[in-house]
Parts: structure tokens; sequence; C-alpha cells
């Protein structure tokens, strides 16, 4: 069991380009699987924590792309973050029914104080 207190917070920064018709309909992404990142005990245990900002574009087929670290307080934490997002799954944007790109910044913590 995970012994990592995580808040994620999905931030809606941007949304893909429009067509030249406002669409009538705008489904926001949907969360289908967002597994927690791994939290080495070494970290923990060094009291490394904070937040790292995660920001990258949920494709059409739901998945991650382009995830790149906005902010991280080390950069190890970034890289669990970065290797957790490659299993992160989401009901796509829509409009219109159909599937689209959206882009979204997640802020992530590590707090080595946490649960046990």
């Amino acid at each position: 069991m995970k012994s990592t207190i995580i808040s994620l917070l999905i931030v809606i920064v941007a949304g893909c380009a429009t067509p030249a018709a406002t669409p009538s309909i705008r489904k926001q992404p949907q969360v289908l699987a967002m597994p927690a990142p791994s939290y080495p005990d070494e970290l923990k245990k060094a009291g490394v924590g904070g937040e790292v900002v995660v920001d990258f574009d949920v494709g059409p087929d739901g998945r991650v792309h382009n995830a790149t670290i906005i902010s991280s307080p080390d950069s190890r934490l970034g890289a669990m973050v970065l290797q957790a997002t490659s299993e992160w799954r989401f009901a796509p944007a829509t409009i219109d029914g159909q599937p689209v790109a959206t882009h979204l910044r997640v802020p992530i913590s590590f707090d080595p104080n946490g649960a046990k």
C-alpha cells in the first residue's frame, strides 16, 4: 500500500483550438485511472517532499501526451510523476460528441510525514 498522501487537482488551463463555428456542447475530460506516483522510502526518510506540478495534454484517445514538469522541489519526485502519467487514463474532452485534445495542469503533493 502506498504511504503517500497525494492531492490531485485537475485544472483546465487551455482547451484545444475550436472550430470556426462555436461548439454547442463541450464535455471536460474525466479521470478513468490515475495511479499515484511512487514515493521512494529513501526520499521520505530524507524529508524530501513538496508539490510537483505536471503539465500535459489529454489526447482524443484519453492518454497523456507531452507531459512536462513545471515545478518540483526535487528532480527525483518530478521523475516519479512523469513515470506515473504514462498510466493515467481519461475519458477525453468532447465537442459536439467528438473527442478532442485538452491541456491540463495537475499539482501533486508529496508529504514525507504522511500516513505510514
